[in-house]
C-alpha cells in the first residue's frame, strides 16, 4: 500500500479503508461483526499512530489483554480467536512492518478441541428424546430435527418448511437467521436473514424415517418450521434451557446437540466425509477436530474391536 501522509495512512484510518474492503466481499453480518471486534478490544490500544510506528511489544499487548479475558471466561473463544483474526488481517491490508508469525506463535489460536464441548450423555439423550416425544409442538420438533440432523442455531430458526422435501427425504438448508448491530441509534441490534455460514453450509441434508415421519405427523401449516416468522435464536436457547432444566441435564446448550449428532454418526459407523458435508464443512478434518467427541463407552467397544483381531492366533 502506498503511503501518502500520517493521516491517510494511521491505524484507525487504515482499518476503516480494510472494513470497507470486508464490507465489499463477505457477509454483512461478518462485516459488523469484525468492526465491533476492532472498536471494543483493538482501536483503544493504538489509535491514531502511524502504522510504521506499531510495534510487535503493542500487538502482542492486546493479545495478552484479550487472552487473559478468554482466561477469566469474560469473552468466549471465539471472540478471542476473532480478535486474533482482525489484527493480523488490518496489519497485512496495511502492510505493517510488525513481525505477524512471531504474534502469532506467542499467541496461538484457542482450538474447540482443547474446550471441554459438551455432548450429551447416552443417558442424556435418552431422557431428552422422551421429553421431546410427549406433547409435541414445533419447538420441541425444531430440536429433535437438530438432534437428527446436525443443524446450526441460526439455521433451525430460519428453516422454512418449504425447505423440507419429504418425496427426496431432506432438508436444504439455504438461510440462516441471526442478531447483529444495526446502523443508526434507534436500534442497538437487529435480526437478520442471510445465506449459510459458509458455502458449504448451503446443503441437503437427509431425513432419517423417524424424523421424516414425526414431521409429517407434526409438522405445522406454518411458512417456517418455528412458526410464522424466523424465531429469535436468543428465545430458541432459552426454551432449550428450560427443557435442560426440567430433566436435569447440566452444562449443555444448544451447540451441544449437534456436537452430539456429529459424535452419534461417527459411533455408528458413518463415513466422515459423508457427516462432514452433513454438517456443511468445507474440511472433513474441522468435522473430526472440533464436532466428534468419542464416549469411554465407545472407545472400550472399539478397543474390544481391535482385540477380537488376535482371537484365532496363537498370540496368547
Amino acid at each position: 500500500m502506498m503511503k501518502e501522509n500520517q493521516d491517510t495512512n494511521n491505524f484507525n484510518t487504515v482499518t476503516e479503508q480494510w472494513l470497507q474492503y470486508v464490507q465489499f466481499t463477505k457477509k454483512y453480518s461478518t462485516y459488523v461483526k469484525y468492526q465491533n471486534i476492532y472498536n471494543k478490544y483493538i482501536r483503544s490500544f493504538i489509535g491514531n499512530r502511524h502504522t510504521d510506528e506499531i510495534t510487535t511489544a503493542e500487538c502482542q499487548q492486546i493479545l495478552k489483554t484479550a487472552y487473559g479475558k478468554y482466561r477469566e471466561k469474560t469473552i468466549s473463544q471465539s471472540t478471542y480467536n476473532s480478535i486474533k483474526i482482525v489484527l493480523f488481517q488490518i496489519l497485512n491490508y496495511a502492510e505493517s512492518p510488525v513481525f505477524i508469525q512471531k504474534i502469532k506463535k506467542s499467541f496461538p489460536a484457542v482450538c474447540h478441541n482443547q474446550l471441554n464441548t459438551a455432548v450429551l450423555t447416552k443417558e442424556e439423550q435418552t431422557k431428552l428424546n422422551s421429553f421431546l416425544l410427549q406433547d409435541v409442538d414445533s419447538y420441541k420438533i425444531g430440536v429433535l430435527v437438530c438432534l437428527y440432523t446436525g443443524l446450526r442455531l441460526g439455521e433451525i430458526c430460519a428453516l422454512r418448511t418449504s425447505d423440507i422435501d419429504f418425496a427426496r427425504k431432506c432438508i436444504y438448508v439455504n438461510q440462516t437467521v441471526q442478531r447483529i448491530k444495526a446502523d443508526g441509534e434507534k436500534r442497538k441490534t437487529q435480526l437478520i436473514i442471510s445465506d449459510p455460514k459458509t458455502a458449504s453450509s448451503k446443503r441437503e441434508v437427509p431425513l432419517c424415517d423417524f424424523l421424516l415421519k414425526l414431521l409429517l405427523d407434526h409438522m405445522s401449516q406454518t411458512e417456517y418450521l418455528l412458526g410464522k416468522k424466523p424465531l429469535e435464536p436468543r428465545t430458541y436457547q432459552y426454551r432449550l434451557k428450560q427443557y435442560f432444566l426440567a430433566l436435569s441435564i447440566r452444562g449443555k446448550h444448544f451447540h451441544s446437540l449437534r456436537h452430539t449428532f456429529a459424535t452419534n454418526c461417527i459411533e455408528s459407523g458413518m463415513d466422515p466425509k459423508c457427516l462432514s458435508e452433513i454438517l456443511g464443512h468445507a474440511d472433513v478434518n474441522t468435522t473430526l477436530n472440533r464436532y466428534v467427541h468419542p464416549s469411554f463407552d465407545s472407545k472400550i467397544h472399539q478397543i474390544n474391536v481391535f482385540a477380537d483381531t488376535y482371537k484365532h492366533t496363537d498370540i496368547f
